[in-house]
């Protein structure tokens, strides 16, 4: 864990498969996530949609916070309107959620371990982030790792998409702390911290 206060949660989506569920918990979502379940077209999609919701839902009750909404800067970044000291990042795949609250930015990604296509590695990774891949004795595990690392990096940063995958490494430094989870069979889990948000530098 950081040494700032970062509370990590995780939940399986399966059960939102069955409708009577899903229309329950659907009816307890603030507008906002709703309206970005609507969009959605598949049932599966929809499903994870909703359970990144309810986890967030049960992560802020025990902040104490009931009432909420979630919006989205213009790159992605979800934030809580009139909660500022409070920073969330949510992440889906396969049948897994994942939230993340700290009281600095944060950023986090999880990911389903399956087969992979270099190509996409030798694209998206530096040269010796792709030599660490294909050097792996378990090379799914090793892409999925560093995706995942570069996600969050992504997230607290708020880049989203805009920064090229390629173009940074995922180091720990001064500013940012990066966490593995392992513990979740079949799939690699990580976070990343702006350890040093807020405060002015000397």
């Amino acid at each position: 864990m950081s040494t700032t206060s970062t509370r990590v949660y995780f939940d399986n989506i399966k059960r939102f498969e069955d409708r009577a569920l899903f229309d329950r918990e659907y009816q307890t979502m603030p507008l906002s996530r709703r309206e970005k379940i609507d969009r959605l077209k598949s049932q599966s999609d929809k499903c994870l949609s909703l359970g990144a919701g309810v986890l967030l839902k049960e992560a802020l009750q025990k902040e104490g916070i009931e009432d909420y909404d979630v919006l989205y800067t213009k790159k992605g970044k979800p934030y809580l309107p009139g909660h500022d000291d409070i920073k969330i990042s949510l992440s889906h795949s396969h049948e897994m959620v994942m939230c993340v609250i700290s009281d600095n930015n944060v950023g986090c990604d999880i990911e389903l371990i399956k087969p992979i296509n270099l190509n996409i590695a030798k694209r998206f990774f530096s040269e010796e982030e792709y030599n660490e891949i294909i050097e792996s004795d378990n090379k799914e595990q090793a892409f999925c790792r560093l995706w995942t690392l570069k996600e969050s990096f992504l997230k607290v940063t708020g880049e989203g998409l805009g920064l090229p995958l390629n173009s940074f490494k995922t180091i720990s430094d001064e500013k940012y702390e990066f966490f593995e989870i392992d513990e979740i069979e079949g799939y690699k889990a990580a976070y990343c911290v702006e350890v040093n948000y807020g405060k002015e530098k000397k």
